[in-house]
């Protein structure tokens, strides 16, 4: 008797599990489905997202044409272009057509308008400016200035174009949908967007820099105003507060560089090379030594010498400067005393250009190490190698004429005195007062030993680097997309996007 009631009691537990899978499988079923639209959807919008990615970053990297002059108005069929090349999933997949779809990119391109724009990028408050965080369109085809101007000055200009936009779509071929359909909903539209920033150099690729110098932030700026009209000199003086507005670096990043900074055999290999061997990262320390080191320094300056004496410029060389003749025929026609030429070729020189990166000094100083923010062009006008600053015994070294890049005479001195003590020292102070050279607290440059003298430069430089860097006048040549969240923005994480900046 026990025995029956036990079989039926288990029968009956058996019926009741049957019958509720039953009344289950429905729902697994619908699980099922769903999970296959949500998995469709997740997978199709990353797919957006990548081709608005792509195309963003293809239209901001062709914003500026080649010399970084004016704004390549066909960035913006560039950015269609490559988003239409990164193709969706079809969903369902039609028979004997292919499975995936070019994305939906409809865009005016001659008004700028549609799902592909130029414009301007802000990052706004509080980082930069007061300008509202986000991207303003803009079809102007207008360059604006960058020098004399704060990176919240730029920030609150929408007239200044920094950005491409790009919206991709799957509205015209949606996802057909399985378990949503119960509910009525038979397709889903999606679309995603994407903002490409090209900014100012940060990140330097291997060989974008051109010696082993750094220059001081805090010397070739005006607050946070770029002052790229001062000449400076790489020794300012024997103040120890404010002495110097640059460093020797080797470009090492790489575990602790602050550990002895550089030296001599890390240095000597880099002078006239082939620049940064390695890629210098944005907002990471880097190894810096702010002595002399007078070996480096030697190098340095003979290296000067074959750049910038110009009767030793071969024909290639002065083509490719001036695109002019002979030596003499060319500066016969701009000095004054063309005898100079024959007198004292050694001194008829040009300005030495050169991309260096640019670092913090606090106080001036430089330490085993400090931090890469950005990268500036420099026209080294002279160098220094040993005199006597106070008595000027022998000619102060100064060049007879200094042509500076764009071959325009910057300075000629071939009527100037170079008798005695007063003669000498008053052609250094007229060769410094007009160019101009000063010191970093902006008193007119001594005659100082072992001291390089630069002028930043104010001309428009060709694009180099990744997007990142502070304003010292070189936008980047390689755009980052903008993060939609500011807080997520990791200066030194290469592969992030652009936060606050």
């Amino acid at each position: 008797m026990r025995r029956t009631s036990s079989y039926k009691q288990l029968h009956n537990q058996c019926g009741a599990v049957g019958l509720m899978v039953t009344l289950l499988v429905p729902f697994f079923i619908g699980v099922a489905a769903l999970a296959i639209d949500v998995t469709h959807r997740v997978v199709l919008s990353n797919e957006l997202q990548n081709a608005a990615d792509a195309g963003a970053l293809a239209g901001a990297a062709r914003l500026y044409t080649a010399d970084g002059t004016m704004i390549d108005t066909g960035a913006n069929q560039i950015a269609q272009e490559m988003a239409w090349q990164n193709l969706t999933t079809r969903v369902p997949q039609t028979t004997g057509e292919s499975n995936r779809l070019a994305p939906e990119v409809v865009a005016d391109l001659a008004a700028n308008g549609g799902d592909v724009q130029r414009g301007h990028w802000a990052f706004g408050p509080p980082v930069q400016s007061n300008l509202a965080r986000g991207f303003y369109p803009n079809a102007s085809t207008a360059t604006v200035d960058l020098f004399g101007v704060t990176s919240a000055d730029l920030d609150a200009n929408v007239n200044f174009i920094n950005a491409v936009r790009v919206i991709t779509r799957r509205e015209g071929t949606p996802i057909v949908t399985f378990f949503a359909r119960i509910f009525g909903v038979t397709d889903t539209q999606l679309s995603r967007e994407a903002v490409a920033y090209i900014g100012f150099a940060g990140r330097l690729n291997p060989e974008e820099v051109d010696q082993p110098i750094a220059i001081c932030r805090e010397s070739i700026t005006n607050g946070d105003e770029y002052n790229c009209n001062i000449g400076r000199m790489l020794n300012s003086g024997s103040n120890n507060v404010d002495h110097n507005t640059g460093g020797w670096t080797d470009f090492n990043q790489e575990s602790n560089p602050c550990q002895g900074g550089t030296n001599t055999s890390l240095l000597r290999p880099l002078i006239c090379a082939n620049g940064n061997p390695y890629t210098i990262f944005l907002g990471r320390d880097m190894a810096t030594n702010g002595g002399v080191i007078q070996n480096i320094f030697d190098d340095f300056k003979d290296c000067w010498d074959d750049n910038t004496i110009i009767a030793d410029l071969d024909s290639t060389e002065l083509d490719e400067w001036c695109g002019t003749g002979t030596v003499i025929d060319y500066l016969a026609n701009q000095l004054a005393n063309p005898a100079a030429i024959v007198d004292s070729p050694d001194l008829i020189r040009r300005t030495w250009g050169m991309t260096l990166p640019v670092i913090t000094c606090p106080s001036n100083n430089i330490g085993t190490c400090e931090r890469v923010v950005g990268a500036v062009d420099v026209d080294v006008a002279w160098i220094n190698r040993t005199a006597n600053q106070n008595q000027f015994t022998g000619n102060p070294g100064v060049p007879k004429a200094l042509f500076g890049p764009d071959c325009n005479i910057l300075w000629d001195g071939s009527n100037m005195p170079d008798g005695d003590r007063v003669d000498r020292e008053a052609v250094w102070n007229s060769f410094r007062d007009t160019l101009p050279l000063e010191n970093v607290d902006n008193i007119p440059a001594h005659y100082a030993d072992k001291s390089i003298y630069f002028l930043p430069s104010c001309d428009v430089h060709e694009p180099t680097g990744v997007s990142g860097g502070e304003n010292f006048g070189i936008l980047a040549k390689i755009p980052v997309l903008v993060c939609p969240d500011p807080a997520s923005h990791n200066p030194s994480d290469t592969n992030n996007c652009l936060g606050g900046q």
